[in-house]
């Protein structure tokens, strides 16, 4: 083989590493953003739920009497 042809296997040899590379961070950010959304989601239901009104009691304690 010449120089070039080294060259450009060598080229090729990195190029399909940096695309490796790429293919394996895309993935991990598509994980990332199911991540996020999903987090994102129960955020907003506890937030729901913090403001939600509290039920008020139903039943009342009677009074107690007073000592004579």
């Amino acid at each position: 083989m010449d120089a070039a042809q080294e060259k450009a296997v060598k080229i090729t040899a990195e190029n399909a590493g940096y695309v490796a590379k790429l293919q394996e961070k895309d993935s991990q950010l598509f994980s990332l953003k199911a991540d996020y959304a999903k987090l994102q989601g129960e955020l907003v239901e506890i937030a729901k739920a913090a403001t939600k009104p509290t039920a008020k009691r139903t039943t009342k304690t009677p009074p107690k009497k007073a000592d004579e």
